[in-house]
């Protein structure tokens, strides 16, 4: 009797504490729905040497991130664009035209955001498709940025895997 009695307490202090734990984390926010960004497609591989996801707050960083012969498809991220907002931009290559990935959800927690992408097969052609991402955010500093593609993964705003 005193075993069932053990083991009822017992089960009831761990989903008591299961519960607890589970919403510590009261300054995460999940997005999945009217994600705004774009995928801007360029012509060339040059962004390659900039593998790395990268927080923009200015007109000015933008100016310094983004290559002359692509700045025209930037216009609409102009001063007046900075004063509230932010942008997250990451290169992306697609092993063939027919893929498109898309910015299925991303989530912010302590600072860190996690943007997870998914790729959608259209055909396989001949040839690849280089991309810049630009997801578009309310003015809020992040100190880390990680990109999952595929359930992997792939960049952060360190390094590429």
């Amino acid at each position: 009797m005193l075993k069932k009695v053990f083991k009822v307490v017992l089960s009831i202090g761990i989903i008591f504490l299961s519960i607890s734990f589970s919403s510590c984390n009261r300054n995460k926010k999940e997005f999945s729905e009217n994600i705004k960004y774009e995928r801007i497609g360029i012509n060339s591989y040059d962004y390659s040497n900039k593998r790395k996801a990268i927080q923009i707050n200015t007109t000015s960083e933008l100016n310094d991130y983004v290559y002359i012969t692509d700045s025209q498809k930037f216009s609409k991220y102009d001063e007046k664009y900075f004063e509230n907002n932010s942008i997250i931009l990451f290169f992306d290559v697609e092993s063939s035209g027919g893929n498109k990935t898309k910015i299925t959800s991303y989530q912010i927690s302590n600072k860190i955001i996690t943007i997870n992408l998914e790729t959608y097969e259209y055909g396989l052609t001949c040839d690849m498709a280089y991309y810049l991402f630009v997801l578009e955010l309310d003015k809020e500093e992040v100190n880390f940025i990680n990109i999952n593609k595929d359930g992997k993964l792939e960049l952060t705003s360190d390094s590429i895997f």
